[in-house]
């Protein structure tokens, strides 16, 4: 069984791959947003199937729609909904999402954030103002 700290590394290096995030700096964003939640009860294929649907929902173009996702062999799954858009200083896009999470052992957890796209194209999270 994984210990915390390096689930929650884990959860960095899922995001920095699957979101291109880049460097650890910019995926402790989704560090902190997925520190003490449900997420950290969640395997590396629940990690793959979150930040995928947090990926499909920040790229979306057109009315947002809930994008969901569940993996019956761990009873863990939640959805993100984009909330608000809005425009950065630099040009680029920001998102306010929320998300729902829950696993076997944990209640529906949920949280609101904005992520703003940076220069190289890059979601960027960060708490709400």
């Amino acid at each position: 069984m994984m210990t915390r700290k390096p689930r929650i590394l884990l959860m960095a290096l899922l995001a920095a791959s699957l979101l291109s995030l880049g460097a650890q700096a910019q995926a402790a964003g989704w560090v902190a947003a997925l520190k003490n939640t449900p997420a950290e009860d969640f395997d590396d294929e629940d990690l793959r199937l979150l930040l995928a649907a947090a990926a499909q929902s920040l790229n979306a173009e057109g009315e947002p729609a809930p994008v969901r996702w569940d993996n019956p062999a761990t009873g863990a799954g939640g959805r993100f909904l984009v909330q608000g858009s809005s425009t950065a200083k630099n040009g680029q896009p920001c998102r306010s999402i929320r998300f729902w999470l829950h696993s076997k052992r944990y209640a529906e957890k949920t949280a609101l954030w904005n992520a703003c796209k940076d220069e190289q194209g890059r979601w960027r999270l960060g708490r709400p103002r």
